[in-house]
């Protein structure tokens, strides 16, 4: 009856309401107050903007809309989901308002899941498609829009189950002290099977195909050294193929930094609560359950920088439209002016008894590069 109480009182402290799945590890009681504000609310407007841009992108620019570049819109929508959603959700809860945390705290696990289930079966299928183009050009599947949007469809689909599969225990479960009990077992049963599925199995495909890509294009560049390739778009090819591989191993390795210590705590604290008397509980101050927080959600900024300032297509993309505008914009400012010259010299003509000439000013907007813009796709 001890270890009973013991229990209940533990999920008492770590604020589960109901049953188990409402557990909250990260956002501990003593992290609701405003200071975390001062960081979540920048952030909402930092990921919001990056990724808006990579849609502005996809609007203005047809070359970049190839069926890769759709994995990495749809990874754009989910980070910027984490801005629109994620946040303003978890300053709800880390404000001391107790009821408004209740019934918010399962819609905030839920979308804490599911775009970190997506952000990671993202990074794995644009992995897994440029494997496929370097390692497997002729089996190369993806490599139409339709099959794309499928693949697409196929992981926000099994993303949105797994992610609200805690919620299926939270509406059968009674309200009854073992139930409670139940449903921490099998949040942690989801918390293990989330780590193993979304984090583990994926990674290690990706390190993998990450391997073989890098000797297949080291292998092609030492070709092109030793001259026995002698055409030079292939050499461009290998060298942007490279790049390519830079920024995603660069993507793979910030999601592992920024997600395994979630996993881990995560599992940790719903453990602790399964077995308070064997003193489990993870003693991390809160400041560094914050810290884990703030870079857990800069992964929605750092996923759109990479592949928008490194890769060579969003790269040509944006460049073009900063100078159509910059070109509209001077073209405008030099018609004013003119307008304003003119009308000067109208007015001393006529002080002089001159007849003014009248002269058509038309406004002429200067070629940029947007109409011989290429696309180039790494």
């Amino acid at each position: 009856m001890s270890e009973m109480n013991g229990t209940e009182l533990s999920m008492e402290k770590n604020g589960t309401t109901g049953n188990g799945s409402s557990f909250n590890p990260i956002f501990p009681p003593m992290a609701r107050d405003y200071t975390s504000l001062t960081y979540l609310v920048p952030l909402i407007l930092l990921i919001t903007l990056v990724n808006g841009l990579v849609f502005v992108l996809f609007a203005l620019r047809k070359p970049i809309r190839t069926p890769a570049n759709y994995l990495l819109l749809s990874l754009a929508v989910s980070d910027f989901l984490t801005g629109l959603v994620n946040v303003p959700l978890i300053i709800t809860v880390i404000i001391p308002v107790y009821g408004l945390m209740r019934g918010l705290m399962p819609a905030m696990h839920t979308f804490v899941k599911l775009t970190a289930i997506l952000t990671s079966y993202h990074i794995l299928a644009v992995t897994v498609e440029k494997y496929l183009a370097i390692v497997k050009p002729l089996r190369h599947h993806i490599a139409n829009p339709s099959k794309a949007f499928k693949v697409i469809l196929a992981i926000w689909l099994i993303s949105s189950l797994i992610a609200v599969a805690p919620i299926s225990w939270m509406l059968l479960l009674p309200q009854t002290l073992e139930a409670r009990l139940t449903g921490i077992r099998l949040q942690f049963g989801h918390d293990v099977f989330c780590f193993v599925a979304v984090f583990l199995i994926p990674y290690v495909i990706i390190t993998y195909c990450q391997t073989v890509m890098f000797r297949a294009v080291s292998r092609s560049n030492n070709k092109a050294l030793l001259g026995r390739t002698k055409s030079s778009r292939k050499s461009d090819k290998w060298s942007n193929d490279r790049k390519c591989l830079v920024v995603f191993a660069i993507m793979a390795l910030l999601f592992a930094l920024c997600w395994l210590p979630w996993f881990l705590l995560s599992s940790l604290a719903t453990l602790s609560v399964l077995f308070p008397q064997a003193g489990m509980a993870p003693n991390v101050p809160i400041t560094v359950f914050m810290s884990f927080l703030i870079v857990r959600l800069l992964t929605s900024v750092f996923n759109p920088l990479l592949y928008t300032f490194f890769k060579r297509d969003f790269m040509l993309a944006l460049k073009s439209v900063v100078t159509q505008k910059k070109n509209v914009n001077d073209t405008r400012i030099l018609s004013c002016s003119t307008n304003i010259v003119q009308k000067n010299n109208a007015g001393k003509r006529k002080s002089f008894g001159m007849k003014p000439k009248i002269r058509v000013v038309r406004d002429e907007v200067s070629s940029t590069e947007d109409g011989r813009y290429l696309g180039t796709n790494i």
